[in-house]
């Protein structure tokens, strides 16, 4: 997509482009879209998101089945209203540090169906206060440490189904007060740490099927 492809198109406020063969887009192709809120990007193979920096009102991302393998943390710089991503099934191995930090608003992570291994806890800074639903299925995470989630202590939903989990440690959600719905499903736990869960307070929806528990 070239420069100022909507131009004029001010008063634009959701643009769906999923399905095409976009690969490149420029960094001025949205730069009037001042009022735009939700984007669709699904099913084109698009390699960087340079260019979303310039939609200051968008509230809903989509990005599924498209071509990123890194998430650099400048992409979401200047999108404070934003509200939902779902980010599914590029190949993503890596999101830089600090790539959520100005999200204030965000309410809805979704990463799921990536390459994921390691969770760097550093990813999640600057959500302390946000109430969040984070889906992390189908990933390949291996390990939940004490810290992994340290700055999701208003973190609401956690899922982290079809992963290859085989260890948590025994403090891993004591800060998680708010939490409803954890997930952990089709993993590789053996055992549980005691008091693992004590103090979950508000958990609703406990989800262990298709582990290899034993005690």
């Amino acid at each position: 997509l070239k420069n100022e492809t909507f131009k004029n198109l001010t008063r634009l406020k959701h643009l769906f482009l999923s399905d095409n063969k976009i690969n490149f887009i420029e960094y001025n192709a949205f730069n009037n879209l001042i009022d735009l809120r939700t984007l669709n990007l699904d099913s084109n193979p698009i390699e960087r998101l340079d260019f979303i920096e310039n939609l200051p009102s968008l509230v809903d991302l989509s990005l599924i089945g498209c071509n990123l393998k890194l998430i650099f943390k400048t992409y979401f710089n200047f999108l404070n209203n934003l509200e939902i991503i779902k980010i599914a099934s590029n190949g993503i191995q890596k999101f830089e540090e600090f790539v959520f930090m100005n999200l204030k608003n965000l309410k809805y992570l979704n990463i799921v169906n990536e390459k994921i291994i390691f969770l760097d806890k550093e990813i999640f800074k600057g959500l302390e206060k946000n109430k969040l639903k984070l889906n992390l299925n189908s990933n390949y995470i291996e390990k939940i440490y004490n810290y992994t989630f340290v700055y999701l202590e208003n973190l609401i939903e956690l899922h982290l189904g079809f992963n290859h989990i085989y260890f948590i440690e025994a403090n891993a959600f004591n800060f998680m007060k708010f939490l409803t719905i954890l997930d952990l499903k089709h993993n590789r736990l053996k055992s549980l740490e005691n008091g693992i869960f004590k103090n979950l307070l508000n958990l609703i929806d406990l989800y262990l099927l298709n582990n290899q528990i034993r005690n």
